[in-house]
């Protein structure tokens, strides 16, 4: 009972972490947050558009979402604090976030969720082996504390890269 408690005040509390879902419409994440304040496309070494990236800013929280194809592949969440500097997001906040994003049935931990997310992501995580990472049936999660990122990839994303590039051959979600 305590358990469902707590998942209900973290709803209330944090209603922009149920939000942005792996495999989503452009529509229905603008839906939720508004127009984007930032667009970026994202293109191979010769300069083909692969994908695109479009930052929103909801309440507390900046959501940078990557889509192919208008689906959604990758969502980065950072917490803003009132300077407009990055803090941590708490344990209930990234409860609420996995349970949104989990496209399986259910998250196990994994601790090279890291590595297996920075090629992508374009740096290097800190994260997984401190049990920040996470792994369903087609997605990853991680929580890098250190660079105040939490990161959830649909499991096609990660196959699209080779070598931290785009692979040219990307199929559909």
């Amino acid at each position: 009972m305590k358990g469902v408690f707590i998942l209900l005040m973290a709803a209330c509390l944090f209603p922009v972490c149920g939000s942005a879902r792996l495999g989503e419409t452009r529509e229905q994440c603008e839906n939720r947050y508004g127009k984007p304040v930032e667009k970026n496309d994202l293109a191979d070494p010769y300069g083909t558009k692969l994908a695109e990236s479009f930052k929103y800013r909801k309440g507390f929280f900046e959501i940078t979402i990557v889509y192919h194809k208008n689906k959604t592949g990758m969502i980065i969440y950072r917490k803003i604090d009132g300077a407009g500097g990055y803090v941590d997001i708490s344990e209930d906040e990234i409860g609420v976030l996995l349970q949104a994003n989990k496209r399986g049935d259910r998250w196990y931990g994994c601790t090279d969720a890291g590595k297996r997310i920075a090629p992508v992501y374009g740096g290097n995580l800190e994260a997984g082996s401190d049990g920040n990472g996470w792994i369903s049936s087609n997605a990853i999660g991680v929580y890098d504390r250190s660079k105040k990122i939490l990161i959830f990839l649909a499991d096609e994303y990660v196959y699209w890269f080779d070598y931290g590039r785009f692979n040219a051959d990307m199929k559909d979600f």
